[in-house]
């Protein structure tokens, strides 16, 4: 995986689901600057601007990784699942930031 498969769309087929997609996000914390292994003490948000609509998506939280129980760890990759958003087609870029200030040391890799 790279920057450029950081995030994915899938929309569900299964009968009885709207057509919305489901964007998967991955995120790698990097080790850049962080002091020890622990999860940051702040939130992380995120921004979709869609290539179609010209609609920006959020912010949204990102405080529920489904494959790592404590995100944003050193070294980790976390996977997001965003839901209820429109088609938004391609991505033409993403915005992410965290609310912790100068303070937090954490750095996303990709």
């Amino acid at each position: 995986m790279d920057k450029r498969t950081v995030i994915n769309s899938v929309i569900n087929q299964e009968p009885g689901y709207a057509k919305m997609p489901t964007y998967i996000v991955h995120i790698l914390t990097g080790t850049k600057n962080m002091s020890n292994e622990s999860d940051i003490q702040t939130n992380v948000y995120l921004q979709l601007f869609c290539m179609i609509s010209n609609n920006v998506y959020g912010p949204i939280l990102l405080d529920k990784s489904s494959n790592n129980t404590q995100p944003f760890r050193k070294g980790q990759i976390d996977e997001f699942y965003i839901n209820d958003l429109s088609y938004c087609g391609e991505i033409k870029k993403i915005r992410l930031w965290h609310d912790g200030g100068k303070t937090t040391s954490w750095h996303c890799e990709w």
